[in-house]
């Protein structure tokens, strides 16, 4: 799953990690390339990197934007990391206008992928001297593909159900983040267009061995070609909802 939703990431152009998927007799291990080490000759050197957590000097157990999970009682508490705190963060960066499209490029990919635990641990920044800057993304995997209980690790706009949020709540999230809706309508629906190529064109191939594995890519693709193909209509209703 994370290998798939790595290298499709990769192919429609998005900064992320480099990763294999490797195997140990019949185990599968998915092999990430560390971005926060760099090799010179003979020695490793450390790259400096933060995550989201540590730019918006919160506790890690404030990850998710609901930091008391999404039960009815706690639901309303919302002091962890959102989109609206890391965009308004990004103008920290050298270059505030790169680090918010990466941003809205990894918001919109989680979205159509169905990744609901896209948090504040699984996006990073290096930090150099001419300041922050995003680092690749990671930690790519679509949820949704599982049968488990679902809500998003941040809201958009408003809504934190993966499958209800629609056109509205795309542009309330637009607002909040301060980005026009027209340039996320148009990301939003470049990124599904490009989704559902590189899936039916199989341009991410994956080695299956054995049934179930077979099964489990396959729910894994539907999934996401499903959302991709929603999303090219939500996109074009983004203009028509009033808001």
């Amino acid at each position: 799953n994370e290998y798939f939703c790595m290298k499709l990431a990769k192919s429609i152009g998005l900064n992320v990690a480099s990763v294999e998927l490797r195997y140990f007799s019949k185990y599968p291990a998915l092999l990430v390339k560390r971005f926060d080490r760099l090799a010179e000759k003979n020695e490793v050197k450390r790259v400096h990197i933060i995550d989201a957590c540590q730019m918006l000097n919160l506790s890690p157990s404030y990850k998710y934007e609901q930091n008391f999970v999404s039960n009815r009682d706690v639901k309303n508490m919302r002091d962890g990391v959102s989109f609206k705190k890391l965009f308004d963060a990004s103008n920290r960066c050298d270059i505030p206008a790169i680090a918010k499209k990466e941003l809205l490029n990894w918001a919109i990919f989680n979205l159509l992928i169905g990744n609901s635990d896209a948090h504040g641990k699984n996006f990073s920044f290096y930090v150099d001297k001419q300041g922050l800057k995003p680092a690749p993304f990671y930690d790519l995997v679509s949820v949704l593909a599982f049968n488990v209980e679902h809500s998003m690790a941040m809201a958009y706009g408003d809504e934190f159900d993966p499958d209800a949020i629609l056109a509205y709540d795309l542009r309330e999230f637009a607002q909040t983040i301060g980005i026009n809706y027209k340039l996320v309508a148009q990301i939003l629906q470049m990124q599904a267009k490009n989704i559902i190529q590189a899936i039916t064109e199989e341009k991410v191939p994956v080695d299956t061995n054995s049934k179930e594995s077979k099964e489990s890519f396959d729910t894994l693709k539907e999934t996401i070609l499903k959302r991709a193909t929603s999303y090219i209509e939500v996109a074009k209703q983004m203009g028509k909802v009033s808001y």
